[in-house]
């Protein structure tokens, strides 16, 4: 597997190795630790069927500086997701997007992670992740003209479940996603201290009640953040769209997922397509300008908060998607105050303990 150009200067990346999809779900596991985990065989089956999906982004002397995952979604299959219907574990089979089937996909922020020791004065990882997304649709529409599949390739959106303070905060600034009509109720809680003292560990809670809270608050825990789905859907404002496309393919022009709740229809004149990409699928190169300013953002939010050490992983180096880097424009100020909202975190942290067996049977609605 030959590594490509990422589209920015001076960096690329290539497909994951097979034994790279075994990782990559251990290190998700290990930071969210939910019971639904997702099966080999469905990691196996997105970089199948989407190769580009799953990628390394080294630099151009083949240093390696991380990996991310992506699943696929079919358009329905990811407004199922968008509604708490399916989780990631269900992300197998028919709701894989199938170049063969489907004109319309959604993308979904499985796993993201850096390198120890990432380089300095390197582009943030979450930065390097929007051309990489930005490939991979490319990738996608090249085999569906290949296949003779007519008509441009929707993008309907990007979503990912945020567990930590600045996961939320990246997710919901520097992409500018949100909540929906589905309200993950799993929390992120520290465990109190044990007699031995040391790190107190992250528990993984289900609660659908103010009771349940305080009896844990009660008992000594301490809450970290509350788990949530986050959604940017193709018509709505984000950094995101000026390096990733919403519409590839001749026809470009009008686009974005059908309406819906949470996604109101645009009218035909409404313009869709995406500045990385023009409606003939012409590949677009960021500029190093483009890319400190979107650095700049990632690192204003990194120190923004009441603690800027994700609560997930004290090193930074690991964002569990489900969701992290990403969002909206605004002076730094106004990102910072912005950023202000998400709980606070510690550093003597470790990763999510799990959910107690009589929590396990609370969790069906969840997107894990």
């Amino acid at each position: 597997m030959n590594a490509v150009p990422l589209g920015l200067p001076g960096f690329r990346l290539r497909p994951m190795y097979p034994h790279e999809h075994q990782e990559v779900i251990d290190a998700d596991s290990g930071i969210y630790d939910t019971p639904a985990v997702v099966a080999l065989s469905s990691v196996r089956q997105w970089c199948g069927q989407v190769p580009a999906m799953g990628f390394v982004v080294e630099t151009e002397r083949g240093q390696r500086l991380g990996v991310c995952s992506l699943i696929p979604a079919a358009g329905g299959s990811f407004r199922q997701m968008a509604a708490g219907e399916l989780r990631e574990a269900d992300m197998h089979g028919e709701h894989v997007f199938d170049a063969w089937r489907h004109d319309e996909i959604g993308v979904h922020m499985y796993h993201m992670e850096r390198v120890e020791g990432y380089p300095r004065g390197v582009p943030d990882m979450a930065v390097l992740s929007m051309y990489g997304m930005a490939h991979a649709l490319r990738e996608v529409q090249e085999l569906r003209q290949a296949l003779g599949r007519p008509g441009p390739l929707r993008v309907c959106g990007v979503s990912g479940l945020a567990v930590s303070p600045q996961g939320i905060r990246l997710t919901v600034i520097l992409y500018g996603a949100r909540e929906r009509s589905y309200i993950c109720p799993e929390h992120v809680l520290r465990a109190p201290k044990g007699p031995g003292g040391g790190k107190r560990r992250l528990e993984l809670h289900t609660l659908h009640t103010q009771e349940q809270l305080e009896a844990l608050l009660g008992a000594g825990y301490e809450l970290v953040a509350r788990c949530r789905h986050l959604v940017l859907y193709s018509h709505e404002p984000s950094f995101l769209w000026t390096i990733v496309p919403r519409v590839l393919g001749p026809e470009g022009g009008a686009g974005g997922a059908p309406a819906s709740a949470d996604q109101p229809r645009r009218e035909p004149g409404g313009a869709v397509g995406g500045s990385s990409c023009s409606s003939g699928g012409e590949r677009r190169t960021g500029t190093k300008s483009e890319v400190a300013k979107y650095s700049r953002i990632v690192k204003l939010l990194q120190q923004s908060g009441p603690g800027n050490k994700d609560a997930a992983n004290k090193d930074g180096n690991t964002t569990r998607y489900g969701a992290a880097k990403r969002g909206q424009a605004g002076g730094a100020q106004a990102l910072v105050q912005a950023a202000e909202g998400g709980e606070g975190s510690e550093e003597d942290e470790e990763r999510p303990a799990g959910l107690t067996e009589g929590e396990r049977t609370q969790s069906d609605k969840s997107a894990a």
